[in-house]
């Protein structure tokens, strides 16, 4: 697990050559950007839980 700011985290994580495989929960909106980023880098694994907010 790493905390941080959503799209900076994000960012380094789906673009950072060392890091195989990626792991996000979260909004549907954010899990596109999550992929997309992945595949424009170096094609990551990607393993989703996405949902909505129930309030």
């Amino acid at each position: 697990m790493l905390p941080g700011v959503g799209a900076e985290t994000g960012q380094y994580l789906t673009e950072h050559p060392g890091i195989a495989k990626v792991s996000f929960t979260g909004g549907v909106a954010s899990g596109k950007k999550v992929m997309a980023n992945s595949a424009a880098s170096s094609l990551k694994e990607v393993t989703m839980e996405l949902g909505v907010n129930h309030r």
